[in-house]
């Protein structure tokens, strides 16, 4: 039984530690730069499923030695409904980023970038291409009817291309995955675009700042009360696939040069930063992003936020997601912002999602992209028929709750 004076000493303890900044923890460090370097001495070439035996042993002690620590990130009582803007300027801006390497653009990057205008109402909205090979076309220069209806939604949001010319390098020298960057295009692979899609987000949000999301990261409420409060945010992933706790690359956040940022992208001239950034490789897409910035931000959690509610959606029979879409996914999902929808059904089950029921779209996030389309100041027409097209085409507004559908039917 607890004692009186132990409860009130507890909670002066945990709201203490609400309120200051984390002090990393030299042992916690050490562990991170253990296995780091396990990680490292492993070859880094390998690919998920097919790693050598000493990746597999490095993930294995990543597995065993972090995921137990508890990480204390940072919770507040602030959400997208709460939050008061201070009269101070944000340290994040609210400039919104997508990647996307070459191609058609589809309707997931469509909807993706329509839910952020619309309900995140961006500063500027950056879709970043290239660089093109020979041949390759970017989404400004659709090939077929969806990849101009994708287009049109994308300008009707305002969306801009960046075009790169060249894949950007940590330390302006050769990418540990050189040779991957060289093939590109003639390697059509989850390992492929993923990396080069990571290596695009983390610059961009290095030297530009702002809000990154995937095409399939799906905004559904403001994420202010984080971009006034944090100078860097990542995701977490509530459960994933090999069931330990990694970061979310899905949604990223920080104010330009931000120093969790720059340890990350090349150590920022720190030798001590060197294992746990992208001078070099642990050896595979989802090892270089999700599991090494988790690690950095349990060595350095001063310096960045991991945030739950900017979900990814947990693998199937995992977790909330145990069953398909129950009534736990999607109270999960009405308690985040974002939801990253590549974690429910990886392998190519998106459109799939959209008709699963009970919806998660139909319940949850579209309702609350409605009446982000209602608040003022008003959206452009353009906008708003594009929000038509995705909830009519896509969305299936039948599945929605009767008030969501007449809110809807103001858009026709």
């Amino acid at each position: 039984m607890t004692r009186p004076w132990m409860a009130v000493r507890l909670a002066t303890l945990l709201a203490a530690a609400a309120q200051e900044p984390h002090v990393p923890d030299p042992e916690v460090g050490r562990i991170v730069d253990a296995v780091a370097a396990q990680f490292v001495a492993a070859g880094g070439r390998g690919f998920e499923g097919w790693e050598p035996k000493r990746l597999k042993e490095a993930a294995r002690a990543y597995h065993a030695r972090i995921t137990p620590l508890a990480m204390p990130w940072r919770r507040g009582a602030d959400t997208a409904d709460t939050f008061v803007r201070p009269a101070a300027p944000p340290r994040v801006p609210n400039i919104a980023h997508w990647a996307w390497r070459d191609g058609d653009a589809d309707w997931t990057l469509a909807l993706s970038v329509a839910m952020a205008a619309v309900v995140q109402r961006p500063e500027a909205l950056y879709l970043h291409t290239g660089p093109l090979a020979a041949g390759a076309t970017a989404y400004t220069e659709p090939q077929t009817p969806a990849g101009r209806a994708a287009l049109r939604c994308l300008r009707a949001a305002g969306a801009q291309e960046v075009r790169h010319a060249a894949d950007p390098a940590p330390g302006g020298g050769r990418h540990p995955w050189a040779e991957v960057l060289g093939r590109g295009r003639r390697v059509r692979s989850k390992q492929t675009f993923a990396h080069l899609s990571d290596v695009t987000r983390l610059k961009t949000i290095l030297d530009m700042g702002g809000i990154y999301l995937d095409r399939d990261a799906f905004l559904h409420r403001r994420v202010d009360h984080y971009r006034w409060r944090h100078d860097a945010v990542l995701g977490l992933e509530p459960s994933n696939f090999e069931r330990d706790r990694v970061a979310n690359f899905g949604c990223l956040m920080a104010r330009p040069n931000s120093t969790f940022f720059q340890l990350f992208w090349d150590g920022a001239g720190r030798a001590a930063y060197a294992n746990t950034s992208y001078l070099r490789t642990w050896g595979g897409w989802a090892h270089d992003s999700c599991r090494k910035s988790y690690a950095l931000a349990m060595k350095r959690p001063d310096l960045v936020h991991l945030e739950a509610r900017l979900l990814q959606y947990p693998f199937p029979g995992h977790g909330a997601a145990r069953g398909g879409v129950t009534r736990a996914l999607l109270d999960l999902t009405r308690r985040s912002e974002v939801c990253h929808m590549s974690g429910f059904k990886w392998n190519g089950g998106r459109t799939h999602q959209l008709r699963m029921r009970p919806s998660i779209f139909g319940e949850v996030l579209w309702p609350n992209v409605l009446r982000a389309a209602a608040a003022e100041p008003p959206l452009p027409p353009e906008l708003l028929r594009c929000v038509r097209w995705l909830g009519d085409t896509l969305v299936n507004e039948s599945y929605m709750p009767e008030a969501a559908n007449a809110a809807a039917q103001g858009w026709r």
